[in-house]
């Protein structure tokens, strides 16, 4: 429990919004929205309402980001790039390795994998800068 306190919560908050708005406009009509839900391959109506989902997206970021802020801390300190360096690091080799193993068993739509695995990489590389910047 040491180690939480060594945590700065308003840099997870911010690792947090941050990411959560970069979704929103990942999703958005402005980037990957229409083939997004041309890969899921369901109409919108199907998705149900979009509030539950955004609030687990919420929490499940809060939690990703302060388990982020556990290993960065834990890290010798490191500059911006570093923080680019090592999310890109989480990013490629274990979230979007971890989303290809289950492309893999599903054979989801290869588009969807993009789009999602690329938003998690950008995700993790945002959220280490804000970590590491804030440190």
């Amino acid at each position: 429990m040491e180690y939480f306190q060594l945590i700065n919560w308003l840099a997870v908050l911010a690792a947090t919004v941050a990411a959560f708005l970069l979704g929103g406009l990942w999703f958005s009509p402005v980037m990957f929205a229409k083939a997004w839900m041309a890969a899921i391959g369901k109409p919108a109506e199907e998705l149900g309402k979009p509030a539950p989902s955004m609030a687990i997206t919420f929490v499940t970021t809060f939690i990703m980001a302060t388990a982020l802020a556990l290993i960065i801390g834990r890290m010798p300190m490191m500059s911006i790039v570093g923080g680019v360096r090592f999310g890109i690091t989480v990013g490629v080799g274990i979230v979007f390795m971890g989303m290809i193993s289950d492309y893999a068993f599903t054979a989801t739509s290869r588009t969807l994998l993009w789009i999602q695995g690329s938003y998690h990489v950008a995700m993790v590389v945002l959220m280490c800068v804000i970590l590491t910047y804030w440190r």
